[in-house]
């Protein structure tokens, strides 16, 4: 009863924990990930004092502006109607400045994606969707069409990317990237080239590539002063743009600006790594508690050791190994019935839980903390 306790709290706390590391594990894994930021505007309209992940097209002007930035991108993200000769899908189509290949790590198949994207027209797709399109040939070359309301054209395949990481924020997953605005001329004006603009519903996204030393205090202070300098009318003030670092975006949004934006809240996870530490409490609680039910029974035994010349030492450390087996022993349970369990999690939760994409530190350093812990 003691060790099956024990293994359902420990399993409580193994499944927060591996739900905490998920999330913490967002948007990592580029190449220059500690110096991406993304921009985000404070603003106050109808709908009152807010951020806003949306930034309109102002990549090109912060970066004439600010020395600090090595890169900055425009990137529209939408479900769009793809069409390959009768057939039709609708995809998540990215369209980014192509200093969006040097900003982010956009992992190949085929094609180079450091030039492939400036020839006019060009685009990359995913192997997922190539696969399903085209089956086991090569698609470079062929001529897709996309067909949306802000964006609309014939886009040629220059290059087939890696699909993104299951971890990436959502729009930032896409089928199909192009860098060209395609004939949707009226749109690629008031959208894509112009800031400030009238328009006020613009899901541009801007993402940032600091250069190595930057004094993030004082080019925050600079963009600051940029916001000042080029004031917004359509707004009740003016717009101020701050910055984020794009690997906290995940878990900081909501708690920092009150923005959901399709990640996870730091303190949800926080209060789910709570839940499962308080499970454990209670279920090593429960063990105190029958043991010390048991210590009648036991008296007699720590008498005749007594007797037979044991010292108290003797005694403290049979007692605390005894324990701690017990804790090695219910931890190895947990971890099969946090195998057996995690499917169920993942339904619940909509996320792929799995202890073998867990970070090494969390594997190493969860049972030699929560086993010495326990015992």
């Amino acid at each position: 009863l003691n060790i099956l306790g024990l293994a359902i709290g420990v399993s409580c706390l193994i499944i927060a924990v591996l739900y905490f590391d998920y999330n913490l594990q967002y948007n990592k894994g580029h190449e220059n990930e500690d110096r991406i930021y993304r921009v985000l505007r404070h603003v106050e309209d109808a709908k009152g004092l807010r951020y806003d992940a949306n930034t309109h097209a102002v990549a090109p002007y912060l970066k004439a502006a600010l020395p600090e930035i090595e890169e900055a991108a425009r990137v529209l993200n939408r479900p769009m109607l793809v069409t390959y000769g009768d057939e039709g899908y609708s995809e998540r189509v990215a369209v980014a400045d192509t200093s969006f290949v040097r900003i982010f790590s956009v992992r190949m198949v085929e094609g180079d994606s450091q030039t492939g994207l400036y020839e006019n027209g060009s685009c990359f797709v995913t192997e997922s969707y190539a696969a399903k399109v085209f089956g086991d040939r090569s698609p470079i070359g062929e001529t897709i069409a996309v067909s949306y309301k802000w964006f609309e054209g014939d886009l040629t395949i220059a290059g087939v990317m890696k699909d993104a990481p299951p971890k990436t924020h959502p729009l930032l997953k896409f089928s199909i990237l192009a860098a060209t605005y395609r004939d949707r001329i009226e749109w690629k004006e008031r959208l894509w080239d112009t800031w400030p603009t009238r328009h006020n519903a613009v899901p541009l996204r801007t993402y940032l590539l600091l250069r190595e030393g930057t004094d993030l205090e004082a080019f925050r202070e600079k963009v600051y002063q940029f916001s000042v300098q080029h004031p917004t009318p359509d707004f009740k003030r003016e717009v101020d743009y701050v910055i984020q670092r794009f690997d906290e975006a995940h878990l900081y949004t909501l708690r920092d600006f009150g923005i959901q934006d399709l990640g996870e809240d730091i303190n949800r996870c926080l209060g789910i790594l709570g839940i499962g530490m308080l499970v454990l409490i209670l279920a090593c609680l429960n063990y105190v508690n029958l043991v010390t039910a048991q210590a009648p029974v036991r008296a007699r035994e720590v008498g005749m050791r007594k007797v037979s010349g044991a010292m108290r030492g003797h005694l403290i450390g049979q007692f605390l190994g005894e324990s701690v087996l017990v804790a090695m022993i219910a931890f190895a349970i947990a971890v099969g019935l946090t195998w057996i369990s995690l499917p169920i999690v993942t339904d619940i939760l909509g996320i792929a839980l799995k202890i073998r994409e867990t970070s090494l530190s969390v594997v190493l350093g969860l049972p030699l903390l929560v086993i010495p812990l326990i015992g």
